[in-house]
């Protein structure tokens, strides 16, 4: 079935397209690649995304976002698509807060979501471990020690990772690699003691670690 959008939406979409065509062409991300920031995207157009709401427009409003829900948000990601404009849309905004929004509780989407809604915080998940996707494939171990948890592992193809706040890391608190079961995602701050990121420049000039 064909999606129709309402007015609200196409004005949304090509409010998106024009901004996106002037502040971000395909000429600023090979401007990205040969002498950016070195972050892969450019804080200032970010902060320009977050001040149109971009970052909080899929959240609920109750959480500090514009509810404009995942339609609104593929609308704008399809015109980022078109000019291949870097952001933490997708790590933080897409994913990230997904994730919370399905796996979190009442409390914890009202002290995240609204982070992220505004821009105060980037956010991303800390799942692969492998060359290819499977959540089966997660080895790294979350080991009780009295009210906290140690986690042991490593992760690979985190989005954003070296610009991150914060990562929703999944670890193994049962089972063992090979198994869906016994998963289990952990907030982790990017100044934990023991954290490392390598920063790696991808080949579409974004960063991962």
């Amino acid at each position: 079935m064909a999606l129709v959008l309402n007015e609200e939406q196409q004005m949304l979409r090509d409010s998106a397209a024009g901004f996106l065509a002037e502040k971000a062409p395909v000429s600023a991300l090979r401007a990205l690649r040969d002498g950016g920031e070195g972050k892969g995207f450019e804080t200032a157009l970010w902060q320009e995304m977050v001040d149109m709401g971009w970052a909080g427009i899929a959240i609920d409003e109750n959480y500090g976002g514009l509810g404009y829900g995942y339609v609104g948000l593929g609308l704008i990601l399809e015109q980022c698509g078109r000019t291949l404009s870097a952001s933490p849309l997708q790590s933080s905004v897409l994913v990230a807060a997904s994730v919370v929004n399905q796996l979190g509780s009442d409390e914890q989407k009202r002290a995240l979501l609204g982070g992220i809604a505004s821009g105060a915080k980037i956010m991303t998940l800390a799942m692969q471990e492998t060359a290819h996707h499977g959540i089966e494939n997660v080895a790294m171990t979350a080991t009780a020690q009295g009210d906290e948890y140690v986690l042991n592992g490593r992760k690979v193809f985190v989005l954003d990772a070296a610009q991150a706040d914060q990562f929703i890391v999944i670890a193994r608190t049962s089972g063992s690699a090979g198994e869906q079961a016994g998963l289990t995602g952990f907030l982790v701050d990017a100044n934990a003691k023991g954290l490392a990121v390598i920063d790696r420049t991808m080949v579409d000039s974004r960063s991962a670690g």
